[in-house]
């Protein structure tokens, strides 16, 4: 008999009346029993994303989804992930990889190499993703923001959780033959 999972999803108290900031709480057990809870802060232009490292990469991989749905017509993604310090301990490192290999993992699936003969033009960006190690309190944080017409709102956010949600519970975290199938 197979366990269902029992996903708590639902809106939180404003985090920040002046920034217009909302919490969206995602609470899952996945197939293999474990508990994932992940707290996303939106704010009109800024999502950030926190949780364990079961959680970080497939919200890594679910964010990298969301975005180039949202931009791939516009522009390209940059990512980039702040120097790490020595004062970051082992569990954010392990966090790190975990974005790391949730960003990675979407990639191919969304990604072909392009090349060009004029070096000098840079594709347009539209949105980027930064990754940051807190040495003092050692969270990690993905954090995603558009540019120009690109914007994150709430309902965006919920398409992330869903997408991570869906590849949490299938499993292995690519377990999908392909992140179209997952999200």
């Amino acid at each position: 008999m197979s366990r269902s999972p029992s996903p708590a999803n639902g809106l939180g108290r404003s985090c920040n009346v002046v920034d217009l900031c909302r919490q969206i709480i995602l609470s899952l057990t996945d197939i293999k029993g474990t508990r994932v809870e992940t707290v996303v802060n939106v704010t009109m232009r800024e999502g950030t994303l926190n949780g364990s490292v079961a959680g970080l990469e497939a919200l890594a991989a679910g964010a990298t989804h969301w975005f180039y749905n949202k931009t791939h017509s516009t522009g390209q993604l940059n990512f980039t992930m702040d120097p790490i310090s020595n004062a970051v301990n082992a569990s954010t490192m392990l966090d790190l990889e975990a974005v790391s290999r949730g960003i990675v993992h979407a990639k191919p699936d969304m990604y072909a190499p392009t090349s060009t003969n004029d070096s000098d033009i840079a594709p347009w960006v539209a949105g980027y993703f930064v990754t940051k190690a807190n040495s003092t309190s050692n969270v990690v944080d993905l954090r995603f923001y558009a540019i120009d017409e690109v914007s994150v709102e709430e309902d965006d956010m919920k398409l992330v959780l869903k997408c991570a949600e869906s590849i949490l519970l299938a499993g292995k975290a690519y377990s999908c033959t392909s992140l179209q199938k997952c999200c």
